[in-house]
C-alpha cells in the first residue's frame, strides 16, 4: 500500500527510494497461460531497516573574529547511510538542528557557522543534531568545533616630526600607522578597538588617551623613547608593545649685532643692554638660570668696558672715545648647546670740549712785558664744566704774528715790552689727553691802549747869560706811562723836538738847553714836542721857562796914590 515494494514483470521486485525502515508486503498470482484459470497466489514481504546516520566532529578553519566571517560546512563529513547528508525536507535528506550554539555565532541552515564581527578568540562548542527525514527518529548528535582567531595586532614605530621644546606642544598620535587586522586602529573601549597602556615615557612628556604626545614647554631637545602597548579589546590578551621616537627641537637663538647709543668715555657710564634684541624662539630673551631663560658670557670685552651680567656694558670713566666690539654668547638654560655669539658695537665718544674766546679789555704796555689778567682755561670747559688743564694738551695753533702776545704752556698770557697800540691775536687749541684728536680752538684778543705822555712845564734854575751854559733837562720831569721818558729811539723811548727856541738858546737831544754866552738876561719860552717812538703820534707838547741872567757886575771902589798934576 506504500508503494515503495513494487513487483516488476519479471518477477523481481523493486525497493523504492528512501523507503522508510519498516516492513513492506504485497500479494502476487501466477496463472498459466495455457489454462488462464489455473493460478495460485501468495505474498512477498520485505523489512526495510533503519540506514546509519553519523554526524561527524569538526574542527573549523580559524575564522577571524575581529571582521567574522562564515565556516565550511560543520556537516561536510557527516553521512547518511555511508553517503554525504544532504540537509533538506526531502526523502533521503537531514534535518538540522542546533542543540547548542555559543553567543556570537550562529548555525545556519546549510551547517555552516558565521562568527560575527568582534567576536573572542577561543574554540567553540557547536552542538547539533541531524535527523533523517525519512525515518525522523534516526538522527545522531555531534559537538564540532569553531576556532576564532585573534586579528593581527601591529604597533608601528613612529619617529614624529620635531616638536619646538621651548614652547612645547602636541605630536600626531603614535598610534596613527597602527594596525588592528590591518586596519587603524581605533582607541576606545568597544569591541573593535584597542587600549592604549604607556609603558615608558620620559619625564617633560605625556602620553595622552588619544595616542599623541604633549611635550612640555622648556624640554630639552633630543629624541625621546615613548614605550606604549596597544591591546583588542576584544581580546585583551592580543597585543604589541613597541618604541616609538618623539623629537624635541631647540628653540631657535638668536644674538643680534648691537651699536649702542654713543657714551661719553670721559664721564663714562652704562649703556642698554646689548641683548634687547636678542631673541628664544622669536621672543625677547630674558638672561636667568631658569627653564626658557639664557645665560651670558663675555667671549672678549676690551679694557675698560665690563659687561654686566644685565647684559649692559659699563664704560669706565676716562676711556678713549671709538667703537669697541664686545664679542658674547648666548646659551639656552634648556639647551646649553643652543647658542649664539655675536659681536655688538659700543660706541665711546670723547668729552665735549669747547675753548671760548678769550677777549682781554684795553692794556696798556709797559717797557717790561707783563702778565695779562686773563688765563684761557678760566672760560673753557669740558663736558659743560669748568675745564681741568692737566686733561688736555695746549697749542698755540696761530701765533700772534708780532710776536707781542704770547700764550704759556700754562694757559697764561704775556704781552711783550712796550707793545704798540692795537689789538692782538692769536689762536689756541686745547685736546683731550685722552682723546689726543678731540680738539676745540679759539682766540685770545687782547686790546693794547696808547700809554698817557706828558710833557710838563719846566722852569729851569738861572743861567748866567753873560758866560752862558746848560740848564738840566727840561724832560726831567716829563713821563709816559707814569714814567720818566727816556729819549731814544728805542721801543718804550720817546723823541724830542724843539718847537720854538729863542735864539741864543739851543735845546740839545738829551732836553737840556746850552744858553749861549753873552745871552741878555731874561726868561725864555722853549717850547718841544715829546713823542712816543712805540706809538709817534702819542705826543704832547710844553712851554718850559729858561732863566737867563745878568753877569755879576760888581763897581769897586779905586783910591789912586798920590800923583803930582801936571
Amino acid at each position: 500500500p506504500t508503494g515503495y515494494l513494487v513487483l516488476n514483470p519479471d518477477g523481481s521486485l523493486t525497493l523504492g527510494a528512501n523507503a522508510p525502515a519498516g516492513t513492506y508486503t504485497l500479494t502476487y498470482t501466477i496463472c498459466e497461460k495455457l489454462n488462464p484459470s489455473n493460478c495460485s497466489s501468495n505474498t512477498v514481504t520485505v523489512t526495510v531497516g533503519v540506514p546509519v546516520i553519523d554526524a561527524v566532529t569538526e574542527t573549523t578553519a580559524s575564522v577571524n573574529g575581529n571582521t567574522g566571517g562564515t565556516t565550511a560546512a560543520l556537516t561536510a563529513n557527516d553521512t547518511l547511510n555511508g553517503n554525504p547528508v544532504v540537509i533538506g525536507t526531502s526523502a533521503g535528506q537531514v534535518t538540522l538542528t542546533a542543540v547548542s550554539v555559543p553567543a556570537g555565532l550562529t548555525l545556519n541552515a546549510n551547517g555552516t557557522v558565521t562568527v560575527a564581527a568582534n567576536t573572542p578568540a577561543g574554540t567553540y562548542d557547536v552542538q547539533y543534531t541531524i535527523c533523517e527525514v525519512t525515518n525522523p527518529g534516526n538522527c545522531d548528535t555531534v559537538i564540532s568545533k569553531v576556532v576564532v582567531g585573534a586579528a593581527v595586532i601591529d604597533a608601528v614605530t613612529e619617529t614624529t616630526a620635531s616638536v619646538n621644546g621651548n614652547t612645547g606642544g602636541t605630536t600626531a598620535a603614535l598610534t596613527a600607522n597602527d594596525t588592528l587586522n590591518g586596519n587603524p586602529v581605533v582607541i576606545g573601549t568597544s569591541a573593535g578597538q584597542v587600549t592604549l597602556t604607556a609603558v615608558s615615557v620620559p619625564a617633560g612628556l605625556t602620553l595622552n588617551a588619544d595616542g599623541t604626545v604633549t611635550v612640555a614647554s622648556n624640554t630639552a631637545a633630543g629624541t625621546y623613547d615613548v614605550e606604549y602597548t596597544i591591546c583588542e579589546v576584544t581580546n585583551l590578551g592580543n597585543c604589541d608593545t613597541v618604541i616609538s621616537k618623539v623629537v624635541v627641537g631647540a628653540a631657535v637663538i638668536d644674538a643680534v649685532t648691537e651699536t649702542t647709543a654713543s657714551v661719553n668715555g670721559n664721564t663714562g657710564g652704562t649703556m642698554a643692554a646689548l641683548t634687547a634684541n636678542d631673541t628664544l624662539n622669536g621672543n625677547p630673551v630674558v638672561i636667568g638660570t631658569s627653564a626658557g631663560q639664557v645665560t651670558l658670557t663675555a667671549v672678549s670685552v676690551p679694557t675698560g668696558l665690563t659687561l654686566n651680567a644685565n647684559g649692559t656694558v659699563t664704560v669706565a670713566a676716562n676711556t678713549p672715545a671709538g667703537t669697541y666690539d664686545v664679542e658674547y654668547t648666548i646659551c639656552e638654560v634648556t639647551n646649553p648647546g643652543n647658542c649664539d655669539t655675536v659681536i655688538s658695537k659700543v660706541v665711546v665718544t670723547a668729552g665735549t670740549l669747547v675753548a671760548n674766546a678769550d677777549t682781554i679789555g684795553s692794556v696798556t704796555a709797559g717797557n717790561t712785558p707783563q702778565t695779562l689778567p686773563v688765563n684761557v682755561f678760566d672760560n673753557d670747559t669740558k663736558n659743560g664744566t669748568a675745564l681741568v688743564p692737566s686733561d688736555v694738551n695746549l697749542t698755540t695753533t696761530t701765533a700772534d704774528p708780532t710776536g707781542y702776545l704770547v700764550l704759556n704752556p700754562d694757559g697764561s698770557l704775556t704781552l711783550g715790552a712796550n707793545a704798540p697800540a692795537g689789538t692782538y691775536t692769536l689762536t689756541y687749541t686745547i685736546c683731550e689727553k685722552l682723546n689726543p684728536t678731540n680738539c676745540s680752538s679759539n682766540t685770545v684778543s687782547v686790546t693794547v691802549g696808547v700809554p698817557v705822555i706828558d710833557a710838563v712845564t719846566e722852569t729851569t734854575t738861572s743861567v748866567n747869560g753873560n758866560t752862558g751854559g746848560t740848564t738840566a733837562a727840561l724832560t726831567a720831569n716829563d713821563t709816559l706811562n707814569g714814567n720818566p721818558v727816556v729819549i731814544g729811539t728805542s721801543a718804550g723811548q720817546i723823541t724830542l723836538t724843539g718847537v720854538s727856541v729863542p735864539a741864543g738858546l739851543t735845546l740839545n737831544a738829551d732836553g737840556t738847553v746850552t744858553v749861549a754866552p753873552n745871552t741878555a738876561a731874561g726868561t725864555y719860552d722853549v717850547q718841544y714836542t715829546i713823542c712816543e717812538v712805540t706809538n709817534p703820534t702819542n705826543c704832547d707838547t710844553v712851554i718850559s721857562k729858561v732863566v737867563v741872567t745878568a753877569g755879576t757886575l760888581v763897581a769897586n771902589a779905586d783910591t789912586i796914590g798920590s800923583v803930582t798934576a801936571g
